[in-house]
């Protein structure tokens, strides 16, 4: 049985549930396969920063903070202020699928990792020398990293990952799926908050029901 994970890196609450989902799925590794489904909330050329105070991102990520005890960091506070810059999730969103295709076991841990260097260090979750940085930390090779999320194949199960969360009929990032591979079906679970504690008995709770 799998859990999916629909998340993006941009998102605030995805970052504050991060460190708790990638916990539970190295404890609950021998119980369900956790597979990382990036959103792709910002595509390319939609986000410049100068539209970041406009959005109220840092009140925001304020509220988020207060709400989950997850604060954002200096870095990502001077990043709000670069207007020139733009701002995407698709490069990460290709990172994450082409990690997962090579040591899918620690896929969630990754798109934790990135996350965390853009909300704390302030780092464009595009730069491929941040990605490919984290990627090797984890255990990955260098190059066949880059190979695989360079390739046409990625590209595809890419637009494929956006397009489950269409299909899937996601409201909300972060949110968690049950989904049973052997007969299609699918299962909400939980979206937006949760504590390690929450979402560790949302997960108990099924996997007794499966037994």
């Amino acid at each position: 049985m799998k859990v999916i994970y629909f998340m993006d890196v941009l998102c605030g609450w995805c970052y504050a549930i991060s460190e708790n989902v990638a916990k539970i799925a190295e404890d609950m590794k021998d119980e369900f396969e956790f597979v990382v489904n990036p959103g792709g909330m910002v595509k390319e050329g939609e986000l410049k920063m100068s539209m970041m105070k406009e959005f109220g991102l840092l009140s925001a990520s304020s509220g988020v903070a207060q709400a989950t005890g997850v604060e954002v960091g200096e870095g990502y506070k001077a990043l709000l202020k670069d207007y020139g810059r733009e701002i995407d999730s698709i490069r990460a969103s290709k990172a994450i699928i082409a990690f997962q295709e090579i040591l899918p076991e620690k896929a969630v841990e990754f798109s934790k990792d990135i996350q965390h260097s853009y909300f704390v260090d302030g780092i464009d979750p595009s730069d491929d020398e941040n990605l490919v940085k984290l990627a090797v930390n984890l255990g990955v090779d260098k190059d066949e990293f880059l190979e695989k999320l360079n390739s046409t194949d990625i590209e595809q199960k890419t637009e494929e990952s956006f397009k489950k969360v269409y299909d899937w009929r996601v409201e909300l990032y972060p949110s968690l799926y049950l989904f049973d591979e052997s007969t299609g079906k699918y299962k909400y679970l939980m979206n937006t908050k949760g504590t390690y504690e929450e979402i560790k008995e949302i997960l108990e709770k099924e996997g007794k029901s499966i037994d």
